[in-house]
């Protein structure tokens, strides 16, 4: 068996075709990293008022104020006391507080004005000369302060309302509540103690963004009785991006040879798939073409021995494939990348646990490889299979290439229309990587299933190719 597997190897990387794809290989490797290393760069805080000022300008310059267009009125004179301001300070901190503290206090003080509230008109004009002394000196901090401030008396009322909600209809609204506005305190202070002024562009500023923008859906899951695997993706961005501020590391930087070994699959699955489907496609229906069949079957081996040495050949070459562009990988974006980033590990969050999960990069390589390896066994099984029964090359790759775009249609019509025939078809039950760190399956099946369900599709296209290989009548081959 072990001659016949060595035989078949060698035939294999003898081929063209394999250094043909071996050259693209390196190809989609260049390409990827310099895709990369283009891209995830932070840029600095774009606030663009321009069309809105021409706007309010000539609305204002069109308009008199009366009661049916103050609201505009007001929103317009406001764009424009901003935008001014926008022209003369042009740090980030400066146009993020302009546009979301100071746009504030102006549109209190124009609406005030409207309705001649002098004695609030005169606090909102002592209140925007505090902002812009605070704006023109620099003194970011005063304006974390208030909004920290302003934030704390938010979460007073909401605890005091909560203490004496004594019907508990509202009491999962008002802890949710408390929980946002407890986290919004607690990332303005992280800003205070790490000196980060609004509207930066560090990692840190970015995992601040993510869990704020994350927390809104975690407090819904936490009191909203809602399904954690439905918000996994806001769950996983909260608590990976608070390891971030907690650990000061920054993992989520695209620009690394770390972030493609991650996406490996996601951006070198596809090639790594040509080269399996191309040689399962061929393995046996070449010999056919090429009239070597006769010349194989006359060998001291039974049909049933030299057709495994074929299959296991296809499986071999999986690996193959997976080293050889891991491999090439390596090499190219260690080059345009450097090597450094690998110390870092690979963080995320265990949905089922409730807990932050670390380990080293090619561990977590080698769990997405063992999750993957089903699909890519099965469809480069389905190429052998045909390549045994048709015994025609091209027949066998593009039936089974199109069998791996159906995996979309099939998947979406099983979704959208609950179909549950479909649960026991194969593209619903061969992506183990859902199960990875607590997941589970789009289609709630469970990882039982999916295997069982694998190795029936296996065993089924491993069997029919065997039982019409020995059968095959070679005569007038």
């Amino acid at each position: 068996m072990i001659k016949l597997v060595s035989n078949e190897l060698y035939k294999i990387l003898h081929k063209k075709s394999t250094f043909i794809i071996l050259i693209i290989m390196v190809g989609f490797a260049l390409l990827a990293n310099i895709v990369y290393k283009n891209m995830g760069v932070r840029h600095q805080f774009i606030d663009d008022y321009e069309v809105e000022y021409k706007e309010a300008k000539d609305f204002l310059a069109n308009n008199e104020i009366n009661k049916d267009n103050y609201e505009d009125y007001i929103f317009y004179e406001t764009i424009i006391s901003t935008c001014e301001l926008k022209d003369k300070y042009k740090e980030n901190w400066q146009r993020e507080v302009i546009g979301n503290d100071i746009y504030q206090a102006y549109y209190e003080y124009y609406l005030n004005s409207y309705y001649d509230n002098n004695d609030e008109v005169n606090k909102n004009k002592e209140n925007i000369d505090i902002l812009l002394a605070d704006l023109e000196s620099g003194n970011w901090q005063n304006f974390v302060e208030r909004r920290i401030a302003n934030l704390e008396k938010e979460l007073t009322v909401y605890k005091e309302e909560l203490k004496g909600n004594n019907s508990k209809r509202n009491e999962p609204e008002l802890k949710k509540q408390i929980t946002i506005t407890e986290k919004q305190i607690e990332l303005y202070k992280y800003r205070i103690k790490e000196n980060l002024p609004m509207g930066g562009v560090t990692y840190l500023d970015d995992a601040i963004t993510e869990v704020n923008g994350s927390i809104y859906e975690v407090a819904n899951v936490l009191y909203s009785n809602i399904d954690k695997y439905n918000a996994k993706m806001a769950l996983v961005d909260y608590h990976v991006n608070e390891y971030i501020l907690d650990n000061k590391v920054d993992i989520n930087n695209n620009q690394s040879l770390r972030s493609l070994l991650i996406d490996f699959y996601e951006e070198f699955g596809f090639i790594v798939l040509v080269f399996v489907i191309m040689v399962a496609g061929a393995i046996v229906s070449d010999e056919y073409s090429k009239g070597t069949i006769k010349s194989l079957l006359i060998l001291p081996y039974k049909r049933s021995k030299i057709l495994l040495a074929k299959l296991l050949t296809m499986i071999i070459t999986i690996f193959i494939a997976i080293i050889a562009m891991l491999i090439i990988e390596l090499i190219v974006g260690g080059i345009i990348f450097g090597f450094s980033s690998l110390s870092i590990p690979y963080v995320t969050y265990n949905i089922a646990t409730e807990s932050i999960v670390t380990m080293n990069i090619f561990k977590y390589f080698g769990l997405m490889t063992i999750a993957i390896i089903p699909k890519i066994l099965l469809l480069g099984t389905l190429a052998f299979a045909l390549s045994t029964i048709v015994g025609n090359t091209a027949a066998a790759v593009a039936i089974t290439f199109s069998g791996y775009i159906g995996e979309v249609i099939v998947n979406n019509i099983a979704l959208r229309y609950d179909v549950k025939f479909l649960n026991y078809f194969v593209t619903t039950n061969w992506n183990f990587s859902e199960f990875l760190f607590g997941g589970r399956s789009m289609f709630k099946l469970s990882l039982t299933h999916g295997i069982i369900i694998c190795l029936i599709y296996f065993a089924f296209m491993v069997i029919v190719a065997f039982i019409i290989f020995k059968k095959k009548d070679i005569k007038n081959i």
